[in-house]
This record gives C-alpha cells, structure tokens and sequence, in this order.
C-alpha cells in the first residue's frame, strides 16, 4: 500500500493546493516511508503493520507542515499604498488536529517498537548450520531449524 497526495489531503480535509503545496505532502510521503523503512528493518513486527503506520506519520507529517505556515497573508493587492483583499484569510486551529495526529503516528509507531528487535550481522559460511545466536532474551535460530 502506497500512500498518495490524494489520500493524505482526505485525511486532513485540505483539497486545495494553495493551502498545502503537493511539494510538501510528496516531502513528507518521503520522510515517512524513510523512517517507516529503517524501522521495517530494525522490528520484528508484523508486515501489516508498516503501511498503516507509514501513512499515520505521512499524514502528520503533512500536516504539521500546513500547520507550520503562515495563514496570515490574504490574497489580495496594493493599490496606492494600500492592501486591498480579495478574499477572506483562512484561519484553522490546527494544534488539537496536529496534536490527534502526532498521537495516531506515536501510537502505531510505539507499537512496532514493542516488538523485538531483528538480529543484526551476517552469517559466515564457517558458522555450523545448527549454531544459534542469542541477542538479548531472544533466541535466534539458524535458517535449517525452520
């Protein structure tokens, strides 16, 4: 499952890209899927678990960043030295929605760090098949006890 921009603006009710640019919700897919990724490799948690949370933290991610501009400037122009508006500014108190959002990603992401972490290092031709290594309280077996 791949998250896409048009998931992520239903997600946090943003259609329009003048409020939230497509840069920024591609950057923050991106930086998702990278964190998402490292941890994919570091957890044993189940497969299912990784894109549900990719797309909790791309959404956060995005809105965080919608929530970070500056929604003070209307659109509008000068004339004869004074700002004339066109429209009316859009104002959206976003820290309770960044806040529901940021505890979504923590949520799923803390539990993909409950479960144990994947043995690191490389096997060598030299090791006996039946050896198994023990990191921590967990028991890694060789791949012929399988």
């Amino acid at each position: 499952m791949t998250i896409t921009e048009a998931d992520v603006r239903a997600a946090i009710n943003i259609p329009e890209a003048s409020e939230l640019s497509a840069v920024a919700i591609a950057s923050a897919i991106t930086r998702a899927a990278s964190y998402i990724t490292v941890l994919q490799y570091r957890y044993s948690a189940p497969a299912e678990f990784f894109p549900t949370a990719e797309s909790a933290f791309a959404i956060f991610l995005a809105y965080q960043a919608y929530a970070d501009r500056v929604l003070n400037v209307v659109p509008g122009s000068y004339e004869e030295g004074k700002w004339s508006p066109i429209a009316e500014e859009i104002v959206r108190a976003t820290g309770d929605k960044l806040a529901g959002l940021r505890q979504v990603a923590d949520d799923l992401i803390g539990i993909i760090k409950s479960y144990p972490t994947k043995p690191t290092g490389t096997f060598h031709h030299s090791t006996p098949a039946t050896a198994k290594f023990s990191i921590g309280q967990f028991d890694y077996p060789s791949d012929n006890d399988y």
